[in-house]
């Protein structure tokens, strides 16, 4: 009985740690690998290094996106892949309040040069 005791509280952190730290993981992962496996021609995608496009060839183990105004193409990995761009998601509020800034922001010239 004594081993039990000794043993319950490193049981019930061992408990808590798992439920907290690995599930919430676990689900995650499930999510993202999901997500990749449904990733086609036309979705939107931002890479791990910031970089947005949209997917226009999907290769064994790598995406060709397209990114910017010029069209420019770029080859990722799909471990590169951070998360696919919801559909229009558009940051409208931002926008507004960089306007409504815009008014309070006074600009200087600098002319030292």
């Amino acid at each position: 009985m004594d081993v039990l005791r000794q043993l319950l509280p490193l049981l019930l952190m061992t408990a808590v740690l798992y439920l907290i730290l690995i599930v919430p993981q676990n689900k995650k992962k499930k999510e993202f690998d999901s997500m990749m496996a449904s990733l086609k021609v036309n979705d939107e995608v931002v890479t791990r290094g910031g970089i947005v496009g949209t997917i226009v060839a999907v290769h064994e183990d790598a995406f060709i996106i397209q990114t910017g105004p010029d069209k420019t193409t770029v080859k990722v990995v799909k471990a590169a892949i951070y998360e696919k761009v919801k559909d229009n998601t558009v940051k409208e509020p931002v926008k507004e309040a960089q306007e409504e800034n815009k008014e309070d922001v006074k600009v200087e010239e600098n002319k030292e040069f």
